[in-house]
């Protein structure tokens, strides 16, 4: 078989070039000659990875590591490529790029674990709500409370739509309260949400209910007046 006998001498000379003399260069020509040949050659895909990794050509490096993306079906290895593909993100500063192949990571994946690391490194910036939204179904499920109070109120932040807002804070105050023994904290989410839902009962009777328990009429009272209740 002619193409699969020039495909083993491609790879063999790939990989004297690479390893033995040191030759990079003649070894990325080899294994593109056998990408040329075979385009889904794993082989050829993996040695121009690592040729790219130590010249430090990381646009190059993640184009190869998505082509073998493409070839992948099973499942683990598809995780771990996508988390590649988002360091090598971070890594030319594309941040978004990098929290949606997370995201896929943690579509694939719901308990990885250097995904969730990595989402959280971004709660601290401008991606916050993004990131939060992504984080937010791992947080509830492990029952992470406070975690899951943060992604909430960033997600609340970052949010423009009233109703999503109203929904997210009333979770957070709930969340404080019985989850956190946090009734101070409760009171305060209260107060941040009647600037949306001033209308709103509910909110008001929380209000009241917590200013008795924490002596915070006088406090109340003031919030009442600013906002004309």
């Amino acid at each position: 078989d002619e193409p699969a006998d020039q495909a083993r001498i491609l790879l063999l000379m790939g990989q004297l070039h690479e390893n033995v003399s040191e030759d990079h260069e003649s070894a990325r020509a080899a294994y593109e000659q056998l990408r040329e040949l075979d385009p889904e050659d794993i082989e050829a895909l993996r040695g121009l990875q690592r040729l790219a990794e130590r010249a430090g050509d990381t646009a190059s490096l993640a184009g190869y590591v998505a082509a073998e993306l493409d070839l992948t079906e099973d499942v683990e290895a598809t995780g771990s490529l996508l988390f590649r593909l988002g360091q090598l993100a971070e890594r030319q500063g594309e941040l978004g790029e990098a929290v949606d192949h997370y995201a896929r990571v943690l579509e694939q994946n719901p308990e990885h674990v250097g995904a969730v690391g990595a989402l959280n490194q971004f709660l601290d910036g401008a991606l916050a709500s993004r990131a939060a939204r992504v984080l937010e179904p791992y947080m509830r499920a492990h029952e992470e409370w406070s975690s899951l109070r943060r992604v909430l109120e960033l997600q609340a932040a970052g949010s423009d739509e009233v109703e999503e807002r109203v929904r997210l804070l009333r979770e957070v105050a709930e969340i404080r309260e019985a989850r956190l023994s946090d009734s101070r904290g409760a009171f305060n989410t209260f107060r941040a949400l009647l600037a949306d839902a001033r209308a709103d009962e509910w909110v008001r009777d929380q209000l009241e209910r917590l200013a008795a328990e924490l002596g915070a009429w006088e406090e109340l009272a003031e919030l009442y007046a600013r906002f004309g209740l």
